[in-house]
């Protein structure tokens, strides 16, 4: 392409003399066509007067030139070059369709005195923009944003079918923003049918952000790295590298930190390559936020000491990810809010614990849970699990709960799961997890409608399929009241037992069919208990074919009932079968004070 600069057009502007501001301002008239075709050609910001030493203001002089092409929401297909350099500036706009600008390692430096909204806005689409570069002045006071995509008008801007190349933002509390800005409250006009809806300069509408591509951006050196808040709206992102941190900046609050946020039902975010960073040095703030909408992430590689998170109707896809560990020590894998209502799903990834990782069960030990400190459970959540490596899982096999999901609903598809936890510490053990076909067969009550409703002091009897045994005061039965809704469908019954003196014991007594050799059995359902230091106790007997002792029993829960307590949970238990096994039952039992609620009980 032709770079024009003011030598080009001398004696061409009829009498306009040699600037480029004079040449242009002829175009308002009638334009011969050899001037409309140097037009078309590429113009320096050189030429209207913009230094680029990195100290003067060069914002009159890059407004000067976006204004001679034609001004806010123009049409054409313009390009600007900004030649090498530091150009100061106060808040840039780039809104005409059609132009291509290209900044040769050029570096816009936010030097705002008064506080703006952001430093660059593009908001027109239908645009090209290679290699901007924007560096802020590491203050939240001076920029919201570095670089804010979106419009205000759509019949002035339309912001689809924008490219960016190559970018990068530093130096911004919040480096990109598609989309309304935090300080906009979440409330974005919407379009009004036969009517243009104009809003004020940052203030972004309702309005189609679709058919977008920002390839190998770059934003580092800001606390939250990309927020997108726009209805209708879907980016693609290929490459590049968004990366959390605030060491540079003294004194934040690092909680309130983010590599990546999605905050309207309406938005739909790709991450397709690149890399995706949270490692500040603390435990503080997410990695990938969902608070609405949509985030898939394709062959990302991920690195965090923190938590992802998702609340209200957000879904996290997470597929081919790379390095996908769990760094946390106080903290999951994936927190999830008490009131989502929307989905967790990871395919062909791995995730991994830190080697060694030992102690009493807390956050640090699950790949999800509810958020630190949170108690409520959320039966409205799916995590979906397919194809992935659970590698060093520190999971309990016995004894103690330490479920791989705690709290939430989830489902696993041909996953592995490699621990050092059973039977012996040093040894790697690898097993598959798979929610096969529900294997509790046979005539098992698995919600105690065939129980009669419960009542204490019950005799020994067998009914439902459990053979219950009575030792001192205890009750069985179903219960109806304070039952959970599973995905909006209330449980009709659960059974219950209860143990006042000695203990009480029900057994299910049809035999399960073959056990996975190859991998762990699931038992599944939704439990609550008491809330006190009594034992309850879940207990797994295995069986040779034609041998009626059982050859091998397993406690696949063991402690007091207070590990569940009195709040509906999905209950989760992965064990092992001994591989010379084919058959097994499974026993509920309760020591003095204890009680146990449980429905729809699965073995998958």
């Amino acid at each position: 392409m032709a770079y024009v600069d003011s030598a080009d057009l001398a004696g061409t502007g009829a009498g306009q003399g040699a600037s480029m501001v004079g040449f242009v301002q002829a175009k308002a008239g009638a334009v011969p066509a050899t001037v409309e075709g140097k037009l078309r050609e590429t113009v320096s910001v050189r030429d209207f007067g913009a230094v680029g030493d990195g100290v003067v203001n060069d914002t009159a002089a890059i407004n000067a030139m976006l204004a001679a092409m034609g001004g806010s929401g123009s049409t054409g297909f313009y390009r600007t070059r900004f030649p090498y350099g530091g150009y100061c500036i106060d808040q840039l706009r780039f809104d005409m369709a059609g132009a291509r600008h290209e900044f040769d390692q050029a570096i816009l430096i936010g030097t705002a005195i008064s506080p703006k909204k952001s430093a660059v806005d593009l908001r027109a689409g239908q645009s090209w923009h290679y290699g901007l570069k924007v560096k802020g002045p590491f203050s939240a006071t001076a920029y919201e944003c570095g670089v804010h995509h979106y419009t205000n008008d759509l019949a002035l801007y339309n912001p689809g079918y924008l490219d960016v190349h190559d970018a990068y933002v530093e130096g911004f509390e919040l480096g990109w923003a598609i989309g309304a800005l935090p300080s906009q409250g979440g409330v974005i006009p919407k379009q009004i049918p036969d009517q243009n809806v104009h809003a004020p300069d940052d203030v972004a509408i309702d309005a189609p952000l679709s058919e977008l591509t920002y390839t190998n951006p770059k934003i580092e050196f800001c606390p939250k790295g990309l927020r997108m808040e726009q209805p209708n709206g879907k980016v693609t992102i290929v490459g590049g590298r968004i990366h959390s941190e605030s060491k540079h900046w003294a004194g934040y609050d690092t909680t309130q930190t983010y590599a990546v946020e999605i905050a309207n039902a309406g938005s739909e975010l790709s991450l397709v390559g690149g890399t995706v960073e949270h490692v500040q040095g603390g435990e503080d703030g997410a990695c990938l936020k969902v608070l609405d909408g949509t985030l898939h992430a394709n062959n990302v590689t991920i690195e965090t000491t923190v938590s992802h998170y998702v609340a209200g109707s957000g879904v996290l896809r997470l597929t081919h990810i790379q390095n996908n560990g769990l760094n946390a020590v106080t903290r999951g894998y994936l927190e999830v809010h008490s009131g989502a209502t929307g989905t967790f799903e990871i395919s062909n990834s791995p995730i991994l614990w830190p080697y060694g990782r030992v102690g009493t069960d807390g956050p640090g030990f699950r790949a999800v849970s509810g958020l630190a400190g949170e108690t409520a459970i959320n039966l409205n959540f799916v995590c979906k699990f397919d194809k992935v490596s659970l590698d060093g899982a520190p999971v309990s096999f016995s004894g103690g709960y330490r479920p791989i999901v705690k709290g939430l609903r989830s489902i696993f598809r041909d996953c592995e799961l490699l621990s050092r936890s059973f039977p012996e510490a040093n040894i790697l053990y690898r097993y598959r997890l798979h929610d096969g076909e529900d294997r509790l067969m046979g005539a098992v009550d698995r919600n105690g409608a065939s129980m009669g409703a419960f009542a204490m002091s019950r005799t020994s009897a067998t009914v439902g399929g459990w053979n219950l045994t009575v030792a001192g005061p205890c009750g069985y039965g179903f219960v109806t009241a304070g039952l959970p809704s599973i995905a909006g469908i209330p449980v009709a019954s659960a059974l219950r037992l209860e143990s006042v003196a000695g203990g009480g014991t029900i057994s299910a007594q049809t035999p399960i069919l073959h056990s996975k050799h190859d991998g762990l059995e699931l038992l599944r359902g939704f439990i609550r208990t008491g809330a006190s230091s009594a034992n309850i106790r879940i207990r797994a007997y295995f069986y040779r074919f034609g041998v009626a002792a059982p050859t091998a029993t397993s406690d696949i829960f063991l402690g007091m009932e207070n590990q569940f307590g009195s709040a509906w949970q999905p209950l989760l238990l992965a064990f092992p079968a001994p591989a010379d096994c084919e058959d097994m039952r499974i026993e509920i039992y309760c020591e003095n004070g204890a009680w146990i609620e449980l429905c729809d009980l699965k073995l998958t």
